[in-house]
């Protein structure tokens, strides 16, 4: 019986990072696309070279995102262009890699016949609250979801999508 198989998308950061550990862990045959510019590679150094793969690939590359692959289950998509604050001096590049990546995701889904898609966001879908406290935030009815920086647009997209 054949292991799984997973790609992960952002696998050197720490979300992508820790996911990766724990399928090689379980015996998961493991995919990274990273575009070696915001997670460390010391992240996944410990792992099994049999188990894991590390492609220089960045989501927004359509050219790379239409590589064909087999027998993937799951398609972990973490890759992002994060930080607020980072977002605001590189708002173009924050709006490409955050909406882009994650339609060139789906669509390498759909076309390499991915049928798990897992997503991972932050707390900038939720938008500014100002003063608000813990359960104005996780209460989707109070949900103001008014972006005050690019990062926060592309969070909101890609958990609306």
């Amino acid at each position: 019986m054949r292991q799984p198989k997973a790609i992960i998308t952002g696998g050197f950061g720490f979300i992508g990072s820790a996911l990766c550990r724990k399928l090689c862990d379980l015996g998961w045959e493991t995919i990274i696309f990273e575009n070696m510019e915001g997670g460390q590679v010391r992240q996944v150094a410990c792992l099994k070279d049999d188990i894991i793969e590390i492609r220089n690939i960045n989501v927004v590359d359509v050219d790379k995102m239409e590589e064909k692959f087999e027998d993937v289950d799951w398609f972990f998509h973490f890759a992002a262009h994060y930080a607020n604050e980072k977002s605001l001096k590189y708002p173009i590049t924050s709006i490409s890699h955050n909406v882009v990546g994650t339609m060139a995701s789906l669509k390498f889904c759909v076309s390499n016949k991915i049928r798990n898609f897992c997503y991972a966001s932050s707390s900038g879908v939720y938008g500014a609250y100002g003063n608000a406290n813990l359960v104005n935030l996780v209460t989707p009815k109070r949900c103001s979801r008014l972006p005050n920086t690019p990062y926060e647009v592309g969070q909101i997209f890609r958990g609306s999508y």
